[in-house]
């Protein structure tokens, strides 16, 4: 008689290392070191979103490089939604007809990167809902509105 059906089932290590494991692990919660190769940019949407994000209490030191793929991909599409204000998105190509500003695809690209990281972290209402976040003290939740 043929045992359960499906895979066979993977030792716990094993597991782990494949990202099916207990979901209760232990994780070394705290504060990502903020990386030094990000780019100005880049730090800037780091300083900007830490302080909502450890509010949250939802990072991990183990974030650190999902966080600076976040901040990547946000300054990136900054600097392309300057480059489509300044040139357009219509712009003259090699040959002299007009063609699409190479920069709105970049900013396309780097923007549903961004969005998808943005879920992983909570930061869209829609995520948020489905996270056990602390409620801010009272009057924090006026004052942050109305500062």
């Amino acid at each position: 008689m043929p045992g359960k059906p499906g895979p066979k089932p993977r030792p716990e290590h094993l597991r782990v290392v494949h990202g099916s494991g207990n979901k209760n692990a232990p994780v070394a919660m705290g504060i990502p070191i903020k990386p030094d190769c990000l780019s100005s940019g880049a730090a800037k949407v780091w300083d900007r979103l830490m302080p909502e994000l450890l509010k949250m209490e939802v990072l991990a030191k183990i974030d650190r490089d999902s966080l600076e793929l976040l901040c990547e991909h946000k300054a990136a599409a900054i600097n392309a939604k300057r480059l489509m204000d300044k040139h357009g998105i219509l712009i003259k190509g090699r040959m002299g007809d007009i063609v699409k500003n190479p920069a709105c695809q970049i900013f396309k690209d780097n923007s549903q990167s961004y969005y998808k990281l943005m879920v992983e972290f909570g930061l869209t209402p829609s995520a948020r809902a489905g996270l056990h976040v602390p409620k801010p003290e009272k009057g924090e939740k006026k004052k942050r509105f109305f500062n």
